[in-house]
């Protein structure tokens, strides 16, 4: 069903690979594995171009989509909460264009563009305030 990326390839094989904690864009096809459950804890992810999904297995093998993001829209791995690896994993649907972030180039980065900061801070704004009207929703639910 899923194509994962095989991270141990030659970079020539398939595009930038992360070393140095250098800014980098990968191009991955649809059904390809960005980023596996556990992996990436130190990086964000900003899509360019298509359409990835970002979701986790709950324990009894249901998945849970936690967004479809487009160009412009940001992701990353959650962080371990009390000592529970992060669970999240990020397909691409179509074929996408990523660029990875690690969070220690994160400030020079910006400090370099203020364009792409922000775009990058208004994904992170548009993020938020999607998750803030899912949980409303969620709580104003009638529970009957």
């Amino acid at each position: 069903m899923y194509n994962f990326v095989d991270r141990s390839r030659p970079a020539s094989s398939f595009g930038p690979i992360h070393t140095d904690a250098k800014v980098t864009s990968q191009k991955f096809a649809a059904d390809d594995t960005i980023m596996f459950s556990g992996e990436s804890t130190g990086s964000i992810f900003l899509v360019r171009k298509g359409w990835v999904r970002l979701y986790r297995i709950l324990q009894d093998d249901r998945t849970l989509v936690l967004g479809l993001l487009g160009p412009g829209e940001v992701f990353m791995q959650d962080g371990s909460v009390d000592g529970v690896q992060p669970t999240t994993t990020a397909d691409a649907l179509t074929d996408c264009e990523v660029t990875e972030i690690p969070f220690e180039r994160l400030g020079p980065v910006l400090a370099k563009s203020p364009e792409y900061s922000r775009k990058l801070l208004g994904a992170i704004a548009r993020r938020q305030a999607s998750s803030h009207d899912f949980i409303e929703q969620i709580l104003t639910r009638d529970t009957s």
